[in-house]
């Protein structure tokens, strides 16, 4: 949540997280669509990230860092930051506008959550082409370039 110079974080950021660069993901879609994948079983799900498990604050400063803004994180109590989610999800119910808030993205930015690829390294052969840095770099580009953030 961007807001007066500042990003404000439950706990301020100290979540542990694993992104997925876009990437990534459509490499891992490309990899089960082959031929060598058709004796699996159809539908089978698998975990797809990075790989590379870091504290959302990090992630978040880096993204600033390569915008070049002037903007600050700073920590924020979970339970405030959800207690205005969820206000604002009511309020949301009644204009039928999803929230900017909602407890479910509190919550995903408040706890750890890392995933195993174990069974699409194994069974795929994934494994990420784009790291996060270069992830980061590539989404601070393209925020520049389609996006209203100066240049």
């Amino acid at each position: 949540m961007y807001h007066y110079g500042s990003i404000l974080l439950p706990h301020g950021g100290s979540a542990l997280v694993d992104m997925t660069y876009y990437e990534n993901a459509v490499h891992a879609m490309w990899l089960a669509s082959q031929q060598a994948c058709d004796k699996l079983p159809s539908g089978r799900a698998y975990n797809i990230t990075n790989g590379e498990h870091r504290t959302l604050r990090s992630i978040v400063q880096k993204l600033i860092d390569e915008l070049n803004i002037d903007c600050r994180i700073r920590s924020v109590p979970y339970p405030m930051l959800d207690m205005i989610a969820r206000s604002m999800e009511r309020l949301g119910n009644k204009s039928a506008k999803e929230p900017k808030l909602t407890h479910y993205g509190v919550s995903k930015l408040n706890f750890d959550f890392t995933l195993d690829t174990t069974r699409a390294q194994e069974e795929l052969g994934y494994k990420p082409i784009v790291t996060l840095d270069t992830g980061i770099e590539r989404t601070a580009a393209w925020l520049r370039d389609h996006g209203k953030l100066p240049r």
